[in-house]
């Protein structure tokens, strides 16, 4: 893979018209930088850990929206998506209709449009409004604390809102593991491994990672083909997730899986987690703080099924 950091590369997928400004103003966001959002005919924004930063006209970002914002047109959005989508956005129609596409070094973009309905279902998306950048980074041993207060191979739910940390502790988590455990990464968006042909942008040690292959899929083909001792998983999805993991601890695997959640009853008004709780699936859970403080553990919780 190249040596661009992410940043680098979610710049290099703009127009000039927004890419030239926000290069010469990266001093202001570059190690802060959670996500970057266009949308059309709103202004371009940098959302940083307590702070929206809006790109001018006059190329400065500024703290406020003014009547010298930056506006997106619907032209560039276009055009973006285009070369997000290597100029076919057919090739990656399955991946659109979950509302994100994963680019190099593990960056996700959201995507917000029109739903494409057939058949009583979603089936993409189109007219899109919004491309979200998701800026992700590499904290190696951000688990090294966690890890010495839990027996991870017990199971771990992380629990925690939108850019709280989740997928880069449970990353590290699955690197140190995997020297002492056989460990199975199920990178369904790419994200986890940054993922390039043979190469992996992230360190994830010894761990053996499916890419881009639904997580009950690649938990049951992990199970029956590997022999792991803990598979980690990337937000817990719908039933199918659910019935996969149940299916993986009945055969004596533990999990490292992460949801959206910020407390315990957020978890017990969820099916699938409190399904997965009432059956002893984690010994942990592992609430983190939020946006603002991104990886601080605000609670390490044992777990017992009559809790639920």
């Amino acid at each position: 893979m190249d040596s661009q950091t992410p940043l680098e590369v979610i710049l290099s997928y703009l127009p000039p018209r927004l890419r030239l400004p926000l290069e010469r103003t990266r001093l202001q966001y570059d190690q802060r930088a959670q996500e970057i959002t266009l949308r059309v005919n709103r202004p371009l924004c940098v959302y940083m850990q307590n702070r929206i930063l809006f790109l001018s006209l006059s190329g400065v970002l500024e703290e406020r929206m003014t009547q010298d914002s930056l506006i997106v047109t619907e032209q560039e959005v276009r055009d973006t998506l285009l070369k997000l989508c290597n100029y076919s956005v057919y090739a990656r129609h399955d991946e659109m209709r979950y509302g994100y596409l994963t680019i190099r070094e593990g960056i996700r973009v959201g995507l917000c449009g029109t739903a494409i309905h057939t058949d009583q279902s979603v089936k993409g998306l189109k007219d899109i409004t919004t491309l979200s950048f998701r800026v992700p980074c590499e904290v190696k041993h951000c688990a090294d604390d966690l890890l010495r207060m839990i027996d991870a191979s017990r199971g771990v739910l992380i629990c925690g809102p939108p850019c709280s940390g989740k997928t880069t502790l449970i990353r590290d988590m699955a690197r140190q593991l995997s020297y002492q455990y056989r460990v199975t990464v199920t990178d369904e968006r790419g994200e986890l491994s940054a993922s390039c042909g043979f190469q992996h942008g992230y360190d994830t040690g010894l761990a053996d990672i499916y890419v881009r292959m639904p997580k009950s899929e690649a938990i049951i083909n992990s199970v029956r083909s590997l022999s792991p001792d803990i598979i980690v998983c990337d937000e817990l999805g719908d039933e199918r997730d659910a019935h996969a993991i149940e299916y993986a601890l009945r055969c004596g695997v533990s999990f490292i899986v992460t949801v959206h959640a910020s407390c315990r009853d957020d978890l017990r008004i969820r099916p699938v987690t409190a399904s997965l709780l009432s059956k002893g699936a984690f010994c942990y859970l592992v609430f983190l703080n939020g946006r603002s403080h991104p990886g601080q553990i605000v609670s390490i919780d044992e777990w017992r099924p009559e809790h639920a």
